[in-house]
């Protein structure tokens, strides 16, 4: 797994790069997106956005897979996955529905659609180009810490210091789904590419912890170690529990 270290500021463009050089390859590539708060910090779809409107990036082929959504919640839900990528991204980009795959959460059987949701994903080709947040406990989608992870997508119970986190953005603690559907360890690792982000000194354990320490279940970011094309792009504050040996530093790109 490459590590890179950029300025804070440089790192919307740098992924945006990234991934015009994924398009350029395929112009109807499969991204995997993410949600969270690290496209917010670092203006990642912000800067998607920008560029579409200036001609500078085509989404307009590209297909677009969430890999998880809370159960109990209704799609137009504004803590939905759904909601929050429609505000941030689709809605300025003008994709078309069918270029967008969430699990659907409001299916009666749930199981079946964890089914169906794979299916799709490998009817499209598997996932191209995977950008991934970093929970602070180590998830990465919505794979929690875990005694072992399917591979197929399966029903999640969402760690309690995870829903502790939520609770502002939902009100309260009770009102914090327990659930929610996400990917299996097969479909993310099948990815061609992962962009793993993250930014800030509150994530800088769980960055050491994820690079440093043996793979497990335990810690589902550590199964990047294994992946044969992902990076982790961080700033200076995210990586200061690295050993300077395993980062690669670039220097501010404009």
């Amino acid at each position: 797994m490459k590590i890179l270290v950029l300025p804070m500021a440089d790192i919307a463009g740098y992924v945006a790069d990234l991934l015009a050089v994924q398009l350029q390859e395929r112009r109807d590539s499969v991204l995997g997106m993410t949600t969270g708060t690290t496209p917010l910090t670092t203006g990642i779809y912000i800067e998607w956005a920008r560029r579409v409107h200036q001609k500078e990036l085509d989404l307009s082929r590209a297909r677009f897979v969430n890999p998880d959504e809370f159960i109990g919640l209704p799609q137009n839900h504004p803590e939905s996955y759904r909601s929050y990528m429609n505000k941030h991204l689709f809605n300025n980009i003008d994709v078309p529905l069918e270029h967008i795959l969430f699990p659907n959460v409001e299916a009666q059987d749930l199981k079946a659609e964890c089914e169906r949701f794979d299916t799709v994903v490998q009817s499209w080709g598997g996932i191209d180009w995977q950008l991934l947040g970093l929970g602070q406990n180590g998830h990465i989608c919505f794979i929690e810490p875990n005694d072992a992870i399917p591979s197929s997508s399966y029903i999640v119970n969402v760690a309690e210091e995870n829903r502790i986190l939520y609770a502002a953005d939902f009100g309260s603690l009770a009102d914090v789904p327990t659930q929610a559907v996400t990917t299996g360890l097969r479909m993310l690792m099948c990815a061609r590419k992962i962009v793993l982000v993250a930014v800030g000194t509150k994530k800088a354990g769980v960055v050491a912890r994820i690079v440093l320490n043996p793979v497990s279940t335990r810690l589902p970011g550590t199964f990047l170690q294994l992946h044969h094309n992902a990076v982790m792009i961080l700033d200076e504050e995210s990586a200061e529990g690295l050993p300077e040996s395993l980062v690669n530093r670039l220097r501010r790109i404009k």
